[in-house]
């Protein structure tokens, strides 16, 4: 499942430079290209990339595939429930996508290095084509360098999960 989402998201990155060097003329001085001080600008911001990891989630959604959700729950959470298991809860059984079109994010507020408060609108096209658009916000997390959007697993269990993970392998340094 990882594979998958890290294969749409480098697909997503090839579109958009595709797109925008499509989009722009060479230069025929090198010399302004390599100016001292200048930094390349990173292909997706990371609010572009938050937004796109949610919307993969919906879109998924939006074909029935719930795997998109079991993808930005914790670790814990995957390592107790197999997909099969998650696909019973609760939380999930209602999970579906109807009239949502997309999200869009309009803020991602830092709240420490590994959460950050994301606000959001929610766009619905109604039957006649309208579209209208809902606020939200929700925290999403951050794990090994990949922002998680859970619906069931809790960051507070996920640190207690890392903390056995951590003692288990010291005991087991201890022991070696």
């Amino acid at each position: 499942m990882r594979e998958i989402r890290q294969l749409v998201i480098l697909i997503i990155s090839a579109i958009v430079v595709l797109i925008a060097g499509c989009g722009t003329e060479q230069k025929t001085d090198s010399s302004s290209d390599n100016a001292p001080g200048r930094s390349e600008a990173p292909l997706l911001t990371e609010k572009d990339s938050v937004e796109a990891m949610l919307n993969e989630a919906l879109i998924r959604l939006s074909y029935g595939d719930k795997s998109g959700l079991y993808d930005l729950e914790f670790e814990y959470l995957q390592d107790e429930f197999d997909f099969d298991k998650y696909l019973k809860k609760r939380e999930i059984e209602w999970a579906r996508m109807d009239t949502l079109d997309h999200l869009k994010l309009r803020e991602l507020t830092h709240e420490g290095e590994d959460s950050a408060l994301a606000k959001i609108l929610y766009v619905f096209k109604g039957p006649s084509g309208k579209m209208h658009e809902v606020p939200d916000q929700f925290y999403i997390y951050k794990q090994y360098d990949e922002w998680k959007k859970p619906t069931s697993s809790l960051f507070s269990e996920q640190r207690k999960y890392e903390d056995l993970m951590r003692q288990a392998r010291e005991a087991a340094e201890d022991e070696g």
